[in-house]
């Protein structure tokens, strides 16, 4: 008999352990500091100009044990939802709203291919990474929301890699050739009109004259 109720109570204290178990799971610590590698990159060629902006868009809080993100103060007035954080529409509605609103944001250089954004203690939350200068040769990236921590096979990760899409910059459309300029107007190369019937006008008049010159000769040579 007490063998048995041994047993019983050692199947019960595994049930009650591995139910434990069972319930326990990960919580962000708040209170760690964490961070953002972005790592630009094109078929191997490390980008190596212009910058990546960084802009806290949602906090974390805890809402009956589960937790979640909130807007923060700077774009609490924006009016997006953090529901569906993996939207790029939410991405660019977050960054077009910033932008109106002057939010300032920490601007990074590219170095060898990589940005290193660092998220203090309460720094932790949703981010927004946008490029407003984008690398020589290349189009700028869209714009993405990562979180700090994230969650990773249900683990939090608070030193946290994004490898966007890179995109060389395009070419400016061709435009259709325009119409050769209208250049001055040729000179007149031929004989002017108006000297015509001034100069048969004047042939007219020596004809005249050379006639009543004849007539004078041949009446001087009757006389005689």
């Amino acid at each position: 008999m007490k063998k048995r109720i041994s047993s019983f109570l050692f199947v019960l204290f595994l049930l009650c352990v591995l139910s434990a178990g069972a319930l326990a799971h990960d919580v962000p610590d708040l209170g760690r500091s964490g961070s953002i590698t972005v790592h630009l990159q094109d078929d191997g060629k490390k980008l190596s100009s212009g910058s990546l902006t960084f802009y806290r868009v949602g906090q974390i809080v805890n809402r009956d044990g589960n937790y979640e993100f909130c807007l923060t103060e700077s774009f609490a007035n924006s009016g997006e939802s953090l529901e569906n954080v993996h939207s790029p529409d939410l991405a660019k509605k977050l960054l077009n709203y910033g932008e109106k609103q002057q939010i300032p944001g920490k601007t990074l250089p590219i170095r060898d291919g990589v940005v290193s954004f660092r998220a203090g203690t309460g720094e932790l939350g949703l981010y927004l990474v946008a490029q407003k200068e984008p690398s020589q040769g290349y189009a700028p990236i869209d714009p993405f929301l990562i979180a700090v921590p994230n969650v990773e096979q249900d683990v939090y990760v608070y030193e946290v890699d994004a490898t966007p899409k890179v995109d060389l910059e395009t070419a400016p459309p061709t435009e259709p050739p325009s119409p050769p300029p209208s250049g001055p107007k040729l000179p007149h190369t031929g004989q002017w009109k108006y000297p015509v019937p001034i100069l048969a006008i004047l042939g007219l008049g020596l004809i005249g004259g050379g006639l009543l010159l004849r007539r004078g000769d041949k009446k001087e040579h009757h006389e005689k």
